[in-house]
């Protein structure tokens, strides 16, 4: 058992992807931080599904009923 973050794929849609992240870690820090964010998780995902689908992608961060949701998705060109 780790007592680090986990990551799962939860859904592939077709405009991105919603990762779920848990783990004691995680739980400590919903439990433990009032206002608490998980802006530099979701950087570096964007990051990562940016280099494995080699399409420009943003991540933003949902915590929903004890839960965390990373929604990554493709960005339009201009």
């Amino acid at each position: 058992m780790s007592d680090g973050g986990e990551l799962f794929l939860v859904k592939e849609k077709r405009r991105g992807y919603i990762f779920e992240l848990a783990g004691e870690i995680v739980r400590s820090r919903l439990e433990t931080i009032q206002q608490i964010e998980f802006q530099i998780e979701a950087g570096f995902l964007a990051d990562a599904m940016e280099q494995i689908t080699k399409k420009d992608c943003e991540c933003l961060p949902e915590i929903k009923k004890g839960q965390v949701f990373l929604h990554v998705m493709y960005m339009e060109k201009k």
